[in-house]
């Protein structure tokens, strides 16, 4: 009878309605995780907004953030204002005259506070955490295994500048992605390396030798070179 309590339990009829929310919140944590960036660090008050968020959700990925500051930064090398990399903790002025008023007093609190406090603006390393939580699947279709060459459109009257570049195309593909989905890639319209239909895939292993590749293998770091073959039908 014990047993038979027990069976009855661990069926769906007999789950309580936060089992169930602790079933989808599971399945989405997993599915669709989540980094939370907490924007406008250059306010005077957000120190201690940090603290406390960070306090509450020690478990959470968080990450401070200042995208106003990172956008001013941008702007300001696009007007050759500035020497400015991304994630940078440190900027050099060539002409700050090119700034406007408010520009240059966000340059004044970043050089004085933000930067000396957090490090950078804080958005390039949002975005990567962020990235890190999901990472994509990588392919880079080649038209030689050998050496790395690049494909080559199937059409001539196409850009063919960068043929010898080896490497040269890199496709960021959703997890657990197929060697079929990288064919897909390659025909869709923005790309337009590849047309017709699938004929064959090879990739070259660790000890160097290449080896075909199912349309239903998944992208690795084992496969991620990869040369497809197609017709033209």
């Amino acid at each position: 009878e014990l047993n038979e309590r027990q069976r009855q339990k661990g069926t769906l009829s007999h789950w309580t309605r936060k089992m169930l929310h602790n079933l989808v919140a599971h399945f989405v944590r997993i599915r669709f995780p989540i980094m939370v960036a907490l924007n406008k660090i250059d306010l005077p008050s957000a120190t201690e907004h940090v603290r406390r968020i960070r306090e509450a959700f020690p478990h959470e990925p968080l990450h401070p953030v200042s995208a106003s500051s990172e956008w001013t930064l941008c702007q300001g090398r696009k007007k050759g204002a500035l020497d400015y990399a991304p994630g940078s903790s440190s900027l050099a002025g060539k002409d700050k005259t090119l700034l406007d008023i408010a520009a240059q007093r966000t340059l004044e609190h970043l050089t004085t506070v933000l930067l000396p406090q957090y490090g950078e603006t804080g958005v390039l390393s949002a975005l990567s955490k962020a990235v890190k939580l999901k990472p994509p699947s990588i392919a880079c279709p080649v038209g030689s295994l050998e050496d790395g060459r690049p494909m080559r459109p199937p059409h001539r009257d196409q850009d063919n500048r960068g043929d010898d570049e080896v490497l040269r195309d890199v496709f960021l593909m959703k997890p657990s992605s197929t060697v079929e989905d990288v064919f897909n890639a390659l025909k869709s319209n923005s790309v337009r390396l590849a047309e017709g239909e699938f004929v064959r895939a090879e990739c070259r292993d660790e000890g160097g030798t290449i080896r075909v590749l199912k349309k239903s293998e998944i992208l690795c770091a084992d496969n991620c070179v990869i040369r497809v073959q197609y017709n033209k039908r």
